[in-house]
């Protein structure tokens, strides 16, 4: 009766459904909306960050970010945690085997038929091993295995998400530090020219040739550049108390370079063609998994409704008198017992868990979808950063010249009377704001070049 059982739970299998969802084909678009050339092979998501960011300083504090940041030693201990559950799940197709040793003395009252036929107490001394096994004959113990298997690989690619933001966080706290450094270095050079302004004010003023207002003017654009000054210095300071958190360190302050132009980045902006996210972005992959998990999960899901075949053996010793315990062969026993259960009643809470696990691999699939929209919206949106301020600096450093010019000329204008206060203010704050466009300007460059990196993938290698 047991092996027709089993032969007919094995005809039904020829039912069970294997269709899985695969990542959608269309996910992703032929090119990135840009000017550049892509190549299908070559992207700088594909370089190492040592070869990307190419700065001594700014290295030394990734290296130290990387053992010191707690968000990466979590997400160590996440992929171990992941490691041991993995381990866990390749032996679930294994025998349960136990050793049970147990010993009893069961005392009767009185008016027990023990007690009349004048039997005291019964003893009963057992020593056993018993095995149970499950036969994954649907595939749900291989599903629960692959969903531990994608939890672990998934595990990884936290991790380096976590990795590649971090990167890409300390990269632009170290070269906003550099861009603030040199906002400071150009307002004080601003100062050095209105403290020009305000002697030839100054003398103008006593000479009788100027007004107290032309002097106060004077005063009050002084005091307007140490201002800026001030909170440059501010934002120094918190900057650098952001990237020593960043680094795992106290507040500090950070060694950088002195000038902008000692610190070396690639130039590089090869994107390659936006299929290559999917090997490389963290979370592109870590939702490619997600799809694995949801397919494993409707296979388990679809098991449920399914009988199950389990097996039971127990072999051992047994007697009721110590002395007999280890009397073999007489005291030996063995059970061997195998069993279908066949849901009957459940089907409404199966066949929901079934539908619901249907629904979440469609969330999956929308999911993957917006993921790849994000990644492909993310570089299109570095690419055109990079390509509009590298535009914009060369028309700023095109008006600096000029402004550079004529504070030269007002200047002189203003020493001989031909031009007025309001005049040479003009053109020193023109100056002044075209200097901090500038470097706000580069600061964009600069920060896109870091996030188109972060946004191919680059950082985890």
């Amino acid at each position: 009766m047991l092996t027709l059982a089993i032969f007919l739970t094995f005809l039904s299998a020829c039912t069970v459904s294997k269709v899985e969802v695969s990542i959608p084909t269309d996910a992703f678009p032929n090119e990135y909306r840009t000017n550049y050339l892509m190549t299908d092979s070559i992207d700088i998501g594909q370089l190492d960050w040592r070869s990307y960011f190419q700065d001594e300083c700014l290295i030394q504090l990734i290296d130290n970010a990387l053992t010191r940041n707690s968000d990466v030693l979590i997400a160590l201990q996440n992929i171990e945690i992941s490691k041991l559950q993995l381990k866990r799940a390749q032996w679930r197709n294994i025998p349960n085997l136990q050793l049970d040793i147990k010993s009893s003395t069961d005392y009767p009252s009185e008016y027990n038929l023990l007690n009349i036929e004048n039997k005291q107490n019964i003893e009963d001394f057992q020593i056993d091993f018993g095995l149970n096994w499950e036969a994954d004959i649907w595939g749900k113990i291989k599903n629960q295995k692959k969903v531990a298997i994608a939890n672990y690989l998934q595990s990884e690619e936290v991790k380096k998400l976590i990795q590649t933001t971090l990167i890409a966080q300390i990269a632009q706290c170290y070269y906003n530090l550099m861009i603030l450094d040199n906002q400071v270095a150009l307002a004080y050079k601003n100062m050095e020219i209105n403290d020009d302004i305000k002697k030839t004010t100054n003398l103008q003023f006593l000479a009788g040739k100027n007004t107290s207002l032309a002097v106060e003017q004077s005063e009050v654009q002084g005091l307007n550049v140490k201002k800026i000054i001030t909170d440059l210095q501010l934002q120094i300071f918190l900057q650098e108390n952001i990237l020593s958190t960043l680094t795992g360190t106290f507040p500090s302050p950070q060694q950088r370079q002195q000038f902008l132009e000692n610190s070396r980045m690639s130039k590089n902006i090869q994107t390659g063609i936006p299929t290559i996210l999917l090997a490389q972005r963290p979370d592109v992959k870590s939702a490619e998994l997600d799809l694995e998990i949801a397919n494993a999960e409707v296979g388990i899901a679809q098991a449920a409704f399914y009988p199950s075949l389990t097996l039971n053996a127990n072999v051992g010793l047994q007697s009721f008198k110590m002395s007999d315990w280890f009397n073999i062969p007489a005291s030996l026993f063995g059970i061997v017992a195998g069993g279908i259960s066949q849901p009957i009643l459940q089907k409404r809470k199966i066949k929901t868990n079934h539908q619901i696990s249907l629904a979440n691999r469609e969330k999956t699939v929308i999911k993957f979808r917006g993921v790849i929209l994000n990644a492909v919206s993310e570089v299109s949106n570095a690419l055109v950063q990079i390509d509009k301020q590298t535009e914009q600096q060369e028309i700023l450093a095109k008006q600096r010249f000029i402004l550079e010019s004529n504070i030269e000329k007002t200047k002189l204008l203003f020493s001989s009377g031909q031009a007025n206060y309001l005049e040479i203010l003009t053109v020193q704050n023109n100056l002044l704001n075209c200097d901090m466009d500038y470097n706000i300007s580069k600061r964009k460059e600069l920060f896109a070049r870091i996030e188109l990196y972060r946004a191919l993938g680059g950082g985890w290698r």
